[in-house]
C-alpha cells in the first residue's frame, strides 16, 4: 500500500476512535403543567398529537420563537415555551438551571373574595376571604397551590387564581377569537329564578364580564347578542362560523323547580374533538367556583350541532336553587365562572 495512502486510511481510524469518546451533550425541557399538547408544529392551530405531564422531561431539537420542538416516543412535535423551563445538561456549564420554576416573592388577588384555604386542596376549610389587588408573601408551593402568609400564619391559594396565571395567559388568548353566546334574550327570557330572575338577563352578565376578561387578555370577542334581543340558533352558529373562531361559548343557567336543592355546574359537547375542550373548562369552573361537578356530557343541541369550530354549551348553575341564584347576582361569583371558563381555555389552547 502506498505510503500517502496508509496514512489516510491511520487518520481515518484515529478520527473514529476520537469520534466515539465524544459525548453528545443536548439542551433538555422540563414541563411544567399536567395535559400539555404537544402539537404537529408551532401554534395552536396545528393538531394535537399527544399530551406531557409536568415534571417531564424530553430532549429538545429546536427552538422557534414562543415555541420548543422536543423528542417523545421516538417522534417530533411542538409545545408551548411558558409552561416549560429548558434545562442545560451540560456539565460544564455552572448555570445550568437546576429547579423547573421560580417561585415569585408575592403574589397579587385578582378578584374580590377569593378563597383561602387551610392546606393544599379543595379538601381542605377556607380559612378566610381575600379582596382583589391585596398583596401576599409567598412562603413556598405544594403542587397547584402557593403557601403564603397571612395575618401571621400560612395559608394556602391555587395558583390559578392569582395574576401570575393570568398573566402568562395572555401569550396564548392574544388575537384569538371566542364566540361568546349569551343564551336566550329578547322575548326568549329562558328559565326564570326562583325569586323571578330571568335566565336571559343572568346569561347576559356572565356574557360581558366573561367578554371583559378576554378582551383585556388580547383576544377578539364576539358577542352573539349585544342587546336584548332574540337571536335565532341557527345565526348563532352561523356567526361563530363565518369568524371562524378559536371557540364558540354558549352561556345558560339550569332550573329544575320540583327540586330545588339541586345545584351543579355541567358542560355540553357535540364533536368528539370538542371532548378534550370540555373537560378542561368544566375542570377550572370547578376549581374556580367550588360549585357542585355535576361532569361534561355530550348535547344534542343546534348550537352545537350546526357549530363547525370547537363549541360548548355551559350550565353555568340552577336558578331554581336560592342560595345559588343569589351568588349569581353578585360579581365576586361571577368572577369565578369568568376565570373559571378563561383557565379552561388557556389549558386547552397551551
Amino acid at each position: 500500500m502506498p505510503v500517502k495512502k496508509t496514512i489516510l486510511v491511520l487518520f481515518s481510524i484515529l478520527c473514529l476512535s476520537l469520534a466515539t469518546d465524544i459525548v453528545i451533550v443536548a439542551d433538555e425541557v422540563i414541563i411544567k403543567a399536567d395535559n400539555l399538547n404537544v402539537r404537529t408544529k408551532p401554534g395552536t392551530a396545528y393538531d394535537t398529537i399527544t399530551q406531557v405531564h409536568e415534571d417531564d422531561v424530553y430532549p429538545i431539537i429546536q427552538v422557534e420563537d414562543d415555541w420548543i420542538e422536543i423528542e417523545v416516543d421516538n417522534e417530533s412535535g411542538w409545545i408551548f415555551n411558558e409552561y416549560a423551563t429548558i434545562k442545560d445538561t451540560d456539565p460544564t456549564n455552572s448555570d445550568a438551571d437546576e429547579t423547573t420554576e421560580e417561585l415569585p416573592s408575592s403574589i397579587t388577588i385578582t378578584t374580590d373574595q377569593t378563597h383561602l384555604r387551610g392546606g393544599p386542596s379543595t379538601d381542605h376549610d377556607i380559612i378566610a376571604f381575600v379582596n382583589k389587588d391585596e398583596t401576599f408573601e409567598v412562603r413556598s408551593q405544594s403542587g397547584q397551590w402557593y403557601e403564603i402568609m397571612y395575618k401571621d400564619d400560612k395559608a394556602y391559594i391555587y395558583k390559578g387564581l392569582i395574576d401570575k396565571s393570568t398573566q402568562n395567559s395572555s401569550h396564548i388568548l392574544r388575537d384569538k377569537t371566542i364566540v361568546v353566546d349569551a343564551g336566550h334574550g329578547g322575548h326568549d327570557v329562558g328559565a326564570i329564578s326562583v325569586n323571578g330572575e330571568y335566565e336571559k338577563d343572568i346569561t347576559d352578565r356572565t356574557a360581558r364580564e366573561l367578554e371583559k376578561e378576554l378582551s383585556r387578555l388580547g383576544a377578539n370577542v364576539i358577542l352573539t347578542r349585544p342587546m336584548n334581543q332574540y337571536i335565532y340558533l341557527s345565526g348563532r352558529a352561523s356567526l361563530a362560523n363565518l369568524h371562524q373562531a378559536d371557540a364558540f361559548i354558549s352561556i345558560h343557567y339550569n332550573s329544575f323547580p320540583d327540586s330545588t336543592s339541586v345545584t351543579g355546574i355541567n358542560t355540553y359537547y357535540y364533536a368528539d374533538q370538542d371532548k378534550t375542550l370540555a373537560q378542561d373548562i368544566q375542570e377550572e369552573l370547578i376549581i374556580s367556583s367550588e360549585a357542585d361537578d355535576r361532569d361534561i356530557a355530550f348535547g344534542n343541541y343546534q348550537v352545537l350541532r350546526q357549530t363547525s369550530v370547537p363549541s360548548l354549551l355551559l350550565e353555568l348553575g340552577f336558578i331554581s336553587n336560592e342560595e345559588t341564584e343569589q351568588l349569581l347576582l353578585t360579581s365576586s361569583y361571577q368572577n369565578k365562572l369568568v376565570t373559571g371558563i378563561i383557565n379552561g381555555l388557556i389549558k386547552n389552547m397551551r
